[in-house]
C-alpha cells in the first residue's frame, strides 16, 4: 500500500483540521498521520490507493464539520514508505 504525504496550507491550525482530517480518514477506513507544522501548515501522511487519497481530500475539502477551516493549496510531497499505519494519528 502506498503512502503519499502532502502539505496543506491555508487555515489549518487553531480550527480542529487534525481531528475533522481524522474523523475523515476513520469513515473511509484510510490510515497515517497528520501534525502541525511550525510553519502553520499541517503535514498529513495517506496509505491507500490514488482513488482513496483523491477522495480524502474531496471529502476533507466539502467537509461540512469543520467550516472554520480553509485549505488554500494541498502540495503532493511524494510517495514514501516511511511508516505502515494501522490507523490515522494525530500527531502533537
Amino acid at each position: 500500500m502506498e503512502t503519499e504525504k502532502y502539505l496543506i496550507s491555508g487555515r489549518v491550525q487553531g480550527v480542529g483540521f487534525r481531528a475533522t482530517a481524522q474523523s475523515i480518514a476513520k469513515q473511509m477506513g484510510l490510515s497515517g498521520s497528520v501534525a502541525n507544522l511550525s510553519s502553520g501548515d499541517v503535514a498529513i501522511e495517506l496509505q491507500g490507493n490514488r482513488q482513496e487519497r483523491d477522495d480524502f481530500f474531496k471529502n476533507l475539502k466539502n467537509s461540512q464539520q469543520n467550516r472554520a477551516l480553509q485549505i488554500d493549496t494541498i502540495e503532493s510531497q511524494g510517495i514514501t514508505d516511511k511508516e505502515d499505519y494501522r490507523r490515522f494519528l494525530i500527531k502533537h
